[in-house]
């Protein structure tokens, strides 16, 4: 019985580490299943360089909706706890500076509006080419461009807080330890404290409802574009959609 319980143990070690090695996706599938009500502990990190502070908070997207221990009220609580001089998020600065602020996954917008509030400088640092890859995905090109974007806007800032879609985070977490940036392991309690404001609750803020409006519009004009293939088509439709079904509830 001893030796079945080892073969066992060895086995899962095994299928673990696979799992690991495959790939940043598989990890968070992974951490998504077994370790739910724990998941918060893993997505927020802290790297240093010299006097530079980066806090690295990977988001779940639409999972923040049904995950009460990893909600966009730790989102929040993250922000204000830390108060960076600089935030940077995942949507194209290119779209920020068209006034389209909901350009990236919602809980961008969420936290982008707060940080205005806030009085704290807002950067896009995401990357995309509809003729490039496919929707809801990551290339090695786009994580490159993402990167190198952290580095060009944390210049002349100390301090800095950058929120993006998790698997983003894992794999600037390697090139931050590539480039010589420390990672300073938070305790539980410490990352608790961070996420300590996040029973204050949570609303969204009023301008919500105007910057989706204007990010349907952007898409509608997308469709028009010629390299919109029908992966792309079917996904940006659903988007219009759902964003369409939001903005009723807000404004119901």
């Amino acid at each position: 019985m001893q030796i079945l319980y080892i073969s066992l143990g060895i086995i899962l070690l095994l299928i673990l580490s696979i799992l690991f090695v495959l790939g940043e996706d598989l990890k968070l599938i992974f951490w998504y299943l077994f370790s739910r009500n724990n998941i918060k502990y893993k997505m927020i990190r802290k790297y240093v360089k010299g006097d530079k502070a980066l806090f690295l908070l990977g988001t779940v997207h639409g999972l923040h909706y049904k995950l009460k221990h990893f909600s966009h009220l730790h989102l929040q609580a993250t922000l204000n706890m830390i108060n960076p001089e600089l935030l940077l998020v995942e949507s194209r600065q290119e779209e920020i500076e068209k006034e389209n602020l909901a350009d990236g996954p919602l809980e961008m917008l969420f936290i982008h509006l707060l940080a205005k509030d806030k009085e704290i400088p807002v950067k896009g640092i995401d990357w995309f080419e509809i003729d490039i890859g496919k929707p809801v995905t990551t290339t090695k090109t786009r994580d490159k461009v993402i990167y190198n974007n952290i580095m060009t806007n944390i210049n002349g800032y100390k301090s800095v807080l950058v929120l993006f879609g998790a698997s983003h985070m894992l794999i600037t977490s390697k090139k931050l330890k590539r480039d010589g940036y420390k990672r300073v392991k938070l305790t539980k309690a410490e990352i608790d404290n961070i996420f300590l404001s996040e029973t204050e609750g949570f609303s969204y803020h009023p301008s919500t409802a105007k910057y989706l409006k204007i990010r349907i519009e952007s898409l509608k004009k997308l469709l028009n574009n010629s390299l919109i293939n029908e992966i792309w088509t079917k996904r940006i439709n659903i988007v219009i959609e759902n964003l369409t079904i939001f903005i009723v509830k807000l404004e119901g």
